[in-house]
């Protein structure tokens, strides 16, 4: 009897662990919430001690309560880090305003056939950190970003409680201006600015749809 148990409790972690973090939130049935944090388990709260690792914080709820895993809330990621755009200025076809997800495939896509370098949306597209998987994340849009600064106050606080940098500060986006330059945003002032692609200055975060 002892043995079954075991080897269930161990079905039950693998089948888990295969699952993606917008799967493991959906399949505990919760409250979706801008400023909760989001647990590598699932977990979902705004208690920053609900679980053991936070993995980010949500910045954005689909108010469809209907909608599937994937497309229910958009999450930003506890690690910033300063990347370039890319390394040349060329159209890598991220021109998107509101879907980041499409844009960082389009850039992966085209600097792998150009033979460039894309730093901001390879570093986003490979973020496996905090229970997030590598291809789960990606490098937001203009809009996403300023949804994200539209919910400041909020979302600011609860990076801060976490011990981990807060919004403050200029950030990257996914969306092409034109092949010299991209869509940035200022957080805290909620605006927009075009900005050089290969300027490594500014931070990067990546964002995962829930």
């Amino acid at each position: 009897m002892l043995n079954i148990k075991i080897f269930i409790i161990m079905k039950t972690k693998q089948e888990t662990a295969n699952l993606t973090l917008a799967q493991k939130c959906a399949a505990l049935n919760q409250e979706l919430q801008v400023g909760y944090y989001v647990f590598s388990s699932g977990v979902v709260s705004k208690d920053k001690n609900a679980d053991s690792q936070i993995s980010g914080v949500i910045i954005w709820k689909n108010s469809d309560e209907s909608a599937e895993p994937g497309s229910r809330a958009l999450m930003i990621t506890l690690d910033r880090v300063k990347k370039a755009w890319s390394n040349l200025h060329r159209d890598f076809g991220g021109t998107n305003e509101v879907d980041g997800k499409a844009n960082t495939q389009a850039i992966l896509q085209s600097a792998n056939k150009q033979g460039l370098q894309a730093p901001a949306a390879i570093y986003c597209n490979e973020y496996a950190e905090r229970g997030v998987s590598a291809g789960e994340g990606f490098l937001p849009s203009k809009e996403q970003l300023l949804q994200a600064a539209k919910n400041y106050d909020c979302i600011n606080s609860a990076l801060t409680n976490a011990g981990v940098p807060g919004l403050y500060g200029i950030y990257v986006s996914s969306t092409e201006y034109n092949k010299d330059r991209e869509w940035e945003v200022r957080l805290e002032n909620r605006s927009s600015h075009v900005y050089a692609k290969s300027y490594g200055g500014d931070y990067v975060r990546c964002f995962v749809a829930l």
